[in-house]
């Protein structure tokens, strides 16, 4: 297969071009469910959200700026998971990425919808919760 080449939202900085080159059929691109292109730094923070994610089989929330977990939590219910996740930094949080392992719904959307995050990354999304973070025109859903 032949290399594609995408571009992405900025660079490390804004002034600066960046790129995907992605030998595979499927990119996380192809994962987007909505919200504004992706940039280099989301890239980064993808990859060290997923890979702190894998760690765990409970429903856990982990929340990432600067490629730093800011937040991490499990707990029987995802909805808990986010809670206990979100205030153990909240301040950090602020512009983040939220990885969780299982599905939205709308409950749980309303809560992340109060917050401003960069990106949510879930396992899937309910319809209602779907509809309740595009409200957020700047939101990635993944």
């Amino acid at each position: 297969m032949k290399n594609k080449k995408i571009n992405l939202r900025y660079g490390e900085n804004p002034n600066q071009d960046a790129y995907l080159i992605s030998n595979t059929k499927k990119t996380i691109f192809d994962f987007q469910i909505s919200g504004k292109k992706i940039s280099y730094n989301n890239i980064i923070d993808l990859d060290s959200g997923l890979r702190c994610l894998s760690e765990f089989s409970e429903p856990t929330s982990i929340i990432v700026k600067h490629t730093n977990p800011c937040g991490v939590a499990s707990a029987k219910k995802i909805s808990n998971a986010f809670h206990k996740s979100y205030k153990s930094d909240p301040m950090s949080a602020f512009g983040g990425i939220i990885f969780l392992n299982r599905k939205v719904n709308s409950q749980l959307a309303k809560k992340i919808f109060q917050n401003f995050f960069e990106m949510v990354v879930a396992t899937n999304f309910d319809k209602g919760a779907i509809e309740i973070l595009q409200k957020k025109k700047n939101l990635i859903l993944i």
